[in-house]
């Protein structure tokens, strides 16, 4: 019942999509132990740890409204869903309010609006004549998310399995797709050569943020969302399959 007043054929939808996600958002920013989150990302040079202010956990809601509209609005404008389905940024959402619950400023929700622009461009150059500017805008976005947050690096076989599906084989399109990709780290490795930093800084980055698998530790307040985020997931896909056999 939840999942369909996402589904109103009219921009109330909108309006519940926003607010839900305003509440899940303050709920998790009040529950925030503002962990250090930006030893592995760039952001490490611009964002203080301590940023448990009231601002600080603002902007981290601000993040995230702006994560869910703008997944919102490319799922829509790109029919990758059915129209005036506002189900998946609703889930995206709820997705993002653990990032959220650990610190407000967490790498991960600006790396998943970057990663939301890049869906746009690569799906955006399905049956287009003029591919070239979207398809390194694609790229390029992806990159820098991967700086923000490196884990990302593992949605970068996405821009290469939407060129093959949906283009055919034009040089110059994955050339600019390898461009779009090595261009953000030929500059990031330029500024910590310019600010005498550790060049070798990405590579670390990359290193430290893979690990062997292991038992969760949860911290004041994480174990609620997650229970939370699995029963709505859980609710969500018996919806799915019921509709489908239906």
């Amino acid at each position: 019942m939840l999942l369909n007043i996402f589904k109103i054929n009219n921009h109330s939808a909108y309006i519940y999509l926003l607010g839900f996600t305003l509440g899940l958002g303050i709920f998790s920013a009040n529950l925030s132990v503002n962990a250090d989150v930006f030893t592995n990302s760039i952001l490490s040079f611009f964002i203080p740890i301590e940023n448990t202010g009231i601002y600080g956990k603002l902007s981290g809601v601000l993040l995230l409204l702006i994560n869910v509209f703008v997944f919102d609005l490319f799922m829509i404008s790109q029919e990758v869903c059915e129209k005036n389905n506002h189900v998946p940024a609703f889930l995206l959402g709820i997705f993002l309010c653990y990032p959220l619950s650990i610190n407000p400023l967490h790498p991960l929700l600006f790396a998943q609006l970057l990663l939301s622009a890049s869906m746009w461009y690569f799906i955006s150059t399905y049956k287009s004549d003029k591919t070239f500017s979207a398809i390194f805008n694609g790229a390029f976005c992806l990159s820098i998310a991967d700086i923000f947050y490196p884990p990302f690096i593992v949605f970068l076989g996405m821009c290469f399995i939407c060129i093959l599906l949906l283009r055919s084989l034009v040089i110059r399109e994955w050339i600019l797709a390898l461009t779009g990709i090595f261009l953000p780290y030929f500059f990031y490795v330029s500024l910590l050569f310019l600010f005498n930093k550790n060049m070798q800084q990405p590579a670390l980055n990359l290193a430290n943020s893979f690990h062997a698998p292991s038992i969760p530790a949860y911290m004041n307040g994480s174990f609620l969302i997650n229970f939370l985020v699995a029963l709505i997931a859980v609710f969500a896909l018996m919806f799915f399959l019921t509709k489908t056999i239906l």
